[in-house]
């Protein structure tokens, strides 16, 4: 609901155009740094003792590869979090956590202008869960380029990386095709009409609010009804 919020306001600028980015990250858990995970932890205050137990299940990872139904070889991982274990989610937000703190120090920029929004409103330039991320911003050459200068140190810091043929944005229909342009030229991502996803929800610019989760609603009373 709060992305949806946030979304309704793109199409009314208060002193420029907005954009949202949805990011798509590239096999997001297996590209997982352990050294990153850990001096995240410890940065974020948690004890040594703690840390050495995380780094130890962590690194205690072994494969196989099953060709033909058999498997064979059998080696050690480097990195990355095993799929299905409950504490992966918890190691990979904390990753995630260190990509919104950067997002979040954009605000004390004098060179990057947020989202517009109403005034007096909350500063709010991302959402994210997990692997699932989408920023919103001014539609500003010197905000893209911060953001994207975030996005680049977070990748090199974290092993993490951006799929740019995957991740895009949404601009309202009356966006001049210049500011589309520079939007293309500084992300490398590319333009998507109304909704994109959020958490599995479609975000929409305007409309009638009844019909923003219709498909949704639908889909759900289709797998209740058997």
């Amino acid at each position: 609901m709060l992305a949806q919020e946030i979304t309704h306001y793109i199409k009314k600028p208060q002193e420029g155009d907005n954009v949202v980015i949805k990011l798509d990250m590239a096999k997001a858990y297996d590209r997982v740094s352990w050294a990153f995970t850990c001096i995240a932890m410890r940065t974020m205050g948690f004890g040594e003792v703690f840390i050495d137990l995380v780094w130890r299940i962590m690194s205690n990872n072994w494969y196989s590869v099953i060709v033909n139904g058999s498997r064979h070889g059998f080696f050690h991982s480097t990195r990355g979090l095993k799929q299905g274990d409950p504490l992966s989610h918890v190691l990979f937000i904390l990753g995630v956590e260190v990509l919104s703190r950067m997002l979040n120090l954009l605000h004390q920029d004098q060179n990057y202008k947020g989202f517009h929004m109403q005034i007096g409103g909350p500063q709010i330039n991302h959402l994210c869960f997990a692997d699932d991320v989408i920023i919103f911003t001014a539609a500003t050459r010197s905000s893209l380029q911060l953001i994207m200068k975030t996005l680049s140190t977070y990748e090199a810091v974290s092993d993490q990386s951006i799929n740019k043929e995957n991740s895009h944005f949404m601009v309202p229909t009356n966006t001049p095709m210049e500011t589309i342009d520079m939007v293309k030229d500084i992300t490398g991502f590319y333009q998507k009409a109304s909704p994109i996803s959020y958490l599995g929800c479609p975000l929409y610019i305007g409309g009638q609010r009844i019909i923003y989760y219709s498909e949704l609603v639908a889909k759900v009373v289709k797998r209740i009804s058997g």
